[in-house]
């Protein structure tokens, strides 16, 4: 799918953070898309299933994919049960950050309480 780009002539945008939108599920298309259109000075924020392959996340790093997201707020994200998990992989295989779009009572379910 092509991607239209509206110029804004007064606005010297540098660089930016290019997050893939839950209606898109696990397609990468768009975000890769949209980074090689926008060029090296903006990455991806992604969603991924946990039993992603690490080929798949390194190629997706390679591409400038440089953090994950949970929309555990509405949805449409991998399962809170496996935040952990894929935050700490992720982290651990490419320095990866989590981003999380959460209502904070939301928390107790990913923390253990002491």
């Amino acid at each position: 799918m092509p991607i239209t780009y509206i110029p804004v002539s007064n606005i010297n945008l540098l660089g930016d953070a290019v997050v893939s939108g839950s209606f898109q599920g696990y397609d990468q298309s768009y975000l890769i898309n949209a980074l090689q259109a926008l060029g090296e000075n903006f990455v991806g924020v992604t969603q991924l299933l946990y039993n992603s392959s690490d080929d798949e996340i390194i190629k997706l790093n390679e591409l400038g994919v440089k953090a994950i997201r949970f929309n555990v707020n509405r949805g449409g994200s991998e399962d809170i049960s496996r935040l952990d998990y894929l935050a700490r992989r992720v982290y651990e295989l490419v320095n990866w950050h989590t981003e999380l779009y959460i209502v904070s009572n939301s928390l107790t379910e990913i923390t253990t309480i002491v």
